[in-house]
């Protein structure tokens, strides 16, 4: 059975009124996806610098561009680099378990709020590409091979 490790776009709830403009994600839709156990932010990342490189196990996350904007990178079908411009506040993007990425080309002014499935736990990161090459392999995967 092939898995789905393509990231993809969830809709944010939004009020607007005279007063503003109030924007939310609650816990009942997110548990659709995932129950959340970790929320961290991402700021200040010198242009020059990627982050991430990396896949998880179990963790699925949920990124929230919350200023500015970057890019978000990750291999598709074929070992094809995808790179998605995240500057939409209002679209969170889910990156399930086993999905290889990274970011990279961020705004001075950029800041990423990441709501995590998990604590942080080192046993969880696959930081090999190699590696997690093969075990996409071992699970049958041809996805990304």
């Amino acid at each position: 059975m092939k898995t789905n490790y393509k990231p993809y776009f969830i809709n944010i709830d939004t009020i607007s009124d005279k007063r503003g403009i109030l924007k939310y994600l609650e816990e009942k839709k997110t548990n659709k996806i995932f129950k959340f156990k970790r929320i961290y932010f991402i700021s200040n990342v010198p242009k020059s610098v990627g982050r991430g490189y990396h896949a998880h196990k179990k963790t699925v996350q949920c990124l929230l561009t919350l200023n500015g904007n970057f890019d978000f990178c990750f291999f598709g079908k074929k070992k094809r680099k995808n790179k998605i411009k995240l500057t939409d506040k209002s679209r969170p993007l889910i990156i399930p378990k086993m999905c290889w990425h990274w970011m990279e080309n961020f705004s001075n002014d950029c800041i990423i709020g990441v709501i995590a499935s998990s604590n942080y736990n080192e046993k969880d990161y696959i930081r090999d590409f190699d590696s997690y090459k093969e075990l996409i392999k071992k699970n049958n995967d041809a996805q990304i091979i």
